[in-house]
């Protein structure tokens, strides 16, 4: 309802961004609710924490995206400067998510390490299960 409704608010005005931005506001409404359902319901976590990945996901957006904005990058005419354009962004935004977790979730990092390390020692060298 709410991307409904915000979007035949604001699709005359400002056509398919109008659009965009209902859905954009549905999406972030939806996100919450999630959120607080999950911190409730099913990982028995307090909200602020679930708030806090939040926050600090959008602060890593919101730095990758101001950080793209000042590298040089041509318009692309060609599928290969839009490709190329792409891997950028991409690096960018790989690097900060990176660094962001590095700083934020270092232990979830070091648990996810371990958990790798576990599975690939359970791994069968030759390819063949062994029942």
């Amino acid at each position: 309802m709410i991307n409904i409704i915000i979007s035949i608010i604001l699709v005359f005005p400002l056509g398919i961004i109008g659009i965009a931005i209902g859905s954009l506001v549905a999406m972030i409404f939806r996100t919450i609710q999630y959120g607080y359902y999950s911190s409730k319901h099913l990982l028995s976590r307090p909200l602020s924490e679930i708030l806090k990945r939040y926050v600090v996901s959008a602060i890593t957006i919101l730095l990758g995206l101001i950080i793209i904005l000042f590298i040089p990058m041509q318009n692309p005419v060609n599928f290969f400067e839009w490709i190329l354009n792409g891997f950028i962004t991409a690096g960018v935004m790989i690097f900060i998510t990176l660094l962001s977790s590095i700083i934020f979730y270092r232990e979830e990092l070091i648990n996810l390490k371990t958990l790798i390390n576990r599975l690939l020692k359970l791994r069968p060298k030759n390819g063949i299960k062994n029942n």
